[in-house]
């Protein structure tokens, strides 16, 4: 046993010298040959061949870059080697043998790979395979066992890599892990920091690892205990939960497939409580229109409670009482909002609290508390700290006038747009406070415990995020990788496009693009009774997400690429279609003609507009695809415009540029519903122009014209639609459904009945009927006011006779003042 001085140790009973004397056993460690972690590595800034000295000898680097100072990812050190993809090695110095070999390694997106190779005469022999390697960054180990002199690389990566950390241990026979136990540091009442260091997993890999505690001498996994990953090499541990001036016993663990091994005995004593002596200081606010979140740094007191008033005026709590915390304001005088300690999740330090309930442009106060002890045993500091207390905001979220000046189309509406959103994007979080904005902003509305998951779907408990294979975590729809904007403000904490995700789900889709097609995506560890099926698919580059969610992802983008402009960031996001759309750091995003495509198939629901609501209410600023779907339409499709040189013969065709546009495809019909095309004037092809004159038409008094653009392979959907009299010269121009939308029509196909949605900006008089595929009117479903909002109608499958209609298509159609909306119906 290894007895620490700290504090007033009790005298031992002659009993435990006794046991100590019995159990004492000899044990053979594993001699660690190589543990590099780069920092102190010579850096290289181009890709070469190069040597670098360790104290086992020459480290050989071809085709790879050397960054000391690099930032470290996941639980590794910082410090990297980059390794080229196919021709970079590293190729560590011949070692008398081997025994373990561990590796912590990071890719650029998921599902890249690295061999582990030996060295065999002349050639190299592959020993294993490192798979699954992520941009998260992961421990990689494999027993290699060889008890001769042998020299190893890594070699032949897939893709670029990078390695942070290496340890190699010689070779040992024994079947079981070889642990032993760290001095116990940073000890107060209730805590202190334990670990260990494995030398040597034993024949088969560590399973897990960690220390154990009790009371009484040699703990072990029956008493508690931590939990603390797999792998060999140093490791730290949270002992926590411990009672004040009392003698506890710690030991390290580890266990492989034969069992679990412990280190030696070491003893402490936990300190007394005191009243903290640093208070919480700097406090920082994130306010929404009825929330503010406010984070802090913490002092050194093992929990704080934080209180809110409409006033700067708080009653210094009482030593000796535990105060309840309820984050929900009462709405006036001061309330306990938190009372706990500092979170960890994914190893970094989380000091946030959400105060609910609160009013509108209203300004709250906040005072943070640092205490020691529990209950009757708690002691407060009570003193005031640079920031604490202090006050903020909440912001006054209004819909209504919120686009009263958006004007124009093309680049002229996306540039406007983009100047509402950004100057009305008030709040930029943290990464860290994502956590609990995405609770909030993605709460299922059915149980307010849980979020709903993108991609999955799957309802999952607030609580469950951070670090697993089933939890959830902060998915970037527009991937960090395509502009290089990380995990920082604007764009790296944007509510708008970011969603909790299955952690294992959200690696399949990695930074890939979006389009159709691919093979289903299945999850290896689904949460709770889901049976793992996602709904996705998934190829070498891009992702296909749920039917129902596929506008939502649509409108997330092209917010995303109307958002950053390179105005107020570095970075200018703009969409392509293309898959892959981005190589590197490029800040593309994809597949355009197909999101288009999305938008149109799945159009806002009141999940979306809730969303949309409570971002604005956090962060200030809103997604205007939901809120106006046809402002995509008059960005990314022409808008057609009032025919010119109108004669018995042709007429010109005239429309608005469109962003991103290649060329435009123009259709001329004699009926609005385009079932009957003008001979040569369909999908044809006008080039990169504005204008074409139409020719050489036949007896005809009146025609209607439409465009689409074209991209790179594919097409955006139809412009408005233009009607032109040839003898008359009066035409008429059908706006985009700035006013009025058909939103939703289920089922469809349909047998029976039929239900739309329809969306209204304003009161005001529509018609609503139904049409059969040659244009003839087969009903009227209504005919009148209707109030703004929400609307829905039915079609009960019968004419104006009473009569059931035929199988086939017919549309839905919508007129109102200034707009006609059409929707595909499909009878069966």
């Amino acid at each position: 046993m290894i007895k620490l001085d700290v504090g007033n140790i009790k005298y031992k009973k002659v009993i435990s010298l006794l046991l100590i004397m019995m159990i004492s056993i000899v044990t053979l460690s594993a001699l660690t040959l190589i543990d590099e972690n780069i920092q102190n590595w010579t850096a290289q800034t181009a890709y070469g061949n190069y040597t670098q000295a360790i104290p086992a000898g020459t480290v050989t680097l071809t085709s790879c870059i050397v960054t000391p100072n690099a930032m470290a990812t996941g639980t590794c050190s910082m410090g990297k080697i980059q390794v080229q993809a196919t021709n970079g090695c590293a190729q560590f110095p011949e070692l008398p043998s081997i025994g373990q070999v561990e590796f912590h390694l990071v890719a650029g997106s998921t599902g890249r790979s690295i061999k582990l190779q030996k060295l065999n005469g002349a050639n190299w022999d592959d020993i294993t395979t490192f798979t699954g390697i992520t941009s998260a960054g992961s421990t990689y180990s494999y027993n290699v066992n060889i008890q001769t002199p042998t020299t190893i690389r890594l070699a032949r990566a897939s893709h670029v890599l990078y390695v942070h950390d290496i340890i190699i241990t010689d070779y040992q026979s024994s079947v079981m892990p070889m642990v032993t136990t760290s001095t116990v540091t940073s000890i107060i009442y209730n805590a202190a920091t334990g670990g260990g260091d494995i030398g040597y997993s034993g024949t088969s890999a560590i399973i897990t690892k960690g220390v154990c505690w009790n009371s009484s001498p040699f703990p072990n996994l029956t008493n508690n205990f931590t939990s603390d990953g797999t792998g060999i090499g140093v490791f730290t541990s949270n002992i926590t939960g411990l009672q004040p001036e009392t003698d506890y016993y710690v030991r390290a663990y580890a266990t492989n497939s034969s069992g679990t091994s412990y280190g030696e005995d070491v003893v402490f004593h936990s300190g007394n409580i005191v009243v903290p002596t640093i208070q919480s200081t700097n406090l920082v606010f994130y306010p929404g229109s009825y929330s503010i979140q406010a984070t802090w740094i913490p002092g050194n007191g093992a929990k704080r409670i934080v209180k809110i008033n409409t006033v700067n005026n708080f009653t210094l709590p009482v030593n000796g009482t535990d105060y309840p915390a309820n984050t929900a304001y009462s709405g006036s005088g001061e309330q306990v909002i938190y009372n706990g300690a500092t979170q960890v999740v994914e190893s970094q330090e989380i000091n946030a609290v959400t105060a609910t309930n609160l009013t509108p442009a209203t300004n709250y106060w906040f005072r943070i508390f640092e205490c020691n002890g529990d209950n009757a045993a708690s002691l407060y500091n009570t003193v005031a700290a640079q920031g604490n207390p202090a006050n903020s905001t909440t912001l006054n979220a209004v819909v209504t006038g919120y686009y009263d000046d958006i004007t124009g189309t093309g680049a002229a509406l996306k540039s406007n747009l983009s100047n509402l959103i950004r100057t009305t994007h008030l709040t930029h979080f943290s990464y860290d406070a994502l956590w609990t904005q995405i609770q909030y902003t993605d709460e299922d509305s059915t149980n307010t415990n849980n979020i709903i998951e993108q991609y999955t779907g799957w309802s999952v408990p607030k609580s469950y995020y951070g670090v697993g294979t089933n939890v959830w975590t902060r998915e970037h729809t527009w991937s960090k990788s395509h502009g290089d904007f990380g995990d920082v403000a604007p764009a790296g904490t944007d509510l708008h496009h970011l969603r909790p995700a299955d952690a294992f789900v959200n690696g399949s889709k990695g930074n890939k693009d979006f389009d159709d097609g691919g093979t289903p995506v299945i999850s290896d560890a689904p949460y709770g009774t889901y049976s793992g099926v996602t709904g996705c698919y998934t190829d070498a580059d891009s992702y296909e997400p749920r039917s129902v969610e596929k506008g939502d992802i649509a409108r997330m983008l092209l917010y995303m690429a109307v958002r950053y402009e390179g105005t107020d960031t570095s970075y200018n996001l703009e969409m392509a279609d293309t898959t892959p759309a981005s190589t590197n750091s490029s800040p593309y995003y994809g597949k355009l003609s197909t999101l288009l495509q999305w938008h149109v198939q799945d159009p806002p629901d009141s999940w979306e507009l809730r969303r949309n609501n409570r971002i604005q209410e956090r962060q200030g600023n809103r997604n205007p695809f939901i809120d106006h779907p046809e402002f995509v339409n008059m960005i990314w499709a022409p808008t057609t415009t009032n025919a010119t040189n109108i004669n018995p013969a042709g007429f010109t065709a005239n429309w608005t540029s469109a962003v991103n546009a290649g060329s435009y495809v123009l259709d001329v019909a004699t009926d609005s519903l385009f079932t009957h095309y003008v001979t040569g004037y369909q999908n044809l092809n006008v080039n990169n122009v504005t204008s074409y004159v139409v020719g050489n038409l036949p007896a005809q008094q009146k025609y209607y014209y439409r465009l689409r653009s074209f991209f790179t392979v594919g097409y955006s959907m139809s412009s408005n639609v233009t009607s032109v009299s040839s003898f008359t010269g009066i035409h008429d121009n059908y706006l985009p459904s700035i006013q009025a939308t058909i939103n939703h029509i289920y089922p469809n196909p349909f047998h029976g009945i039929a239900t739309f949605e329809l969306n209204l900006a304003k009161t005001e008089n529509i018609t609503v009927s139904v049409y059969n595929i040659k244009g003839q009117c087969v009903t009227t479903l209504f005919s009148g006011t209707k109030t703004s909002g929400q609307q829905t109608l039915t079609w009960n499958s019968k004419d104006s006779s009473g009569n059931i209609c035929s199988p086939g298509i017919y549309f839905l159609r919508l007129e109102s003042s200034k707009n006609i909306s059409n929707k595909k119906l499909i009878l069966y």
